[in-house]
């Protein structure tokens, strides 16, 4: 992740696209969600955000590639946070206890059998939750804070991402990604 100043590809080729806003002072702040107009939301942290008036969504500028992505959230991700729910990984399982309940009960609903991979498994309990309830479910992390607190209970997750999975001679029944598309690079 980027602060304003620096420069990427994709910072360089969205700005010549006029997709995005550019780097610096410039007018030229268009959404690549909608197309629509882009206002400074505001700074937080290294990052810049803004957002779109016509569709509200709020977009960082410029967008990381995909080494930056996982340089951060190896190192960064947990020891960013700004909540303390977020941080504390049990406070995070008590308050999304309700959260991983639920997809439990979606997955039973549709009668998902076989393998399922939990990617950006986090903390682990949806993991735990879906073995516990008889499902073959492991889960892949990047954070390592948030691998090694899985790991150290036992927990089978693994670090990578789909394309580094391992182990899947069978076709996979789900792949679960809560609360984790918005962070995908591509």
């Amino acid at each position: 992740m980027h602060s304003l100043e620096s420069k990427s590809a994709a910072s360089r080729s969205a700005s010549a696209s006029g997709i995005g806003p550019p780097d610096g002072a410039g007018k030229n702040r268009v959404c690549f969600v909608c197309g629509g107009a882009l206002a400074l939301f505001g700074p937080y942290s290294r990052y810049t955000y803004y957002c779109c008036g016509q569709c509200g969504t709020l977009q960082l500028w410029p967008l990381p590639d995909e080494q930056e992505m996982v340089r951060a959230y190896e190192a960064e991700y947990v020891s960013a946070a700004q909540t303390e729910e977020f941080t504390d990984p049990d406070v995070w399982r008590e308050v999304s206890r309700t959260y991983c309940a639920s997809m439990v009960k979606v997955i039973e609903d549709y009668r998902i059998t076989g393998p399922i991979v939990d990617y950006g498994a986090g903390w682990g309990l949806l993991v735990e939750l879906l073995n516990k309830r008889g499902f073959q479910a492991r889960g892949l992390e990047i954070s390592r804070q948030e691998l090694a607190y899985a790991q150290a209970r036992g927990l089978p997750i693994e670090k990578g991402d789909l394309q580094g999975l391992q182990g899947v001679d069978a076709q996979l029944s789900a792949i679960t990604l809560l609360a984790v598309f918005e962070h995908l690079v591509n």
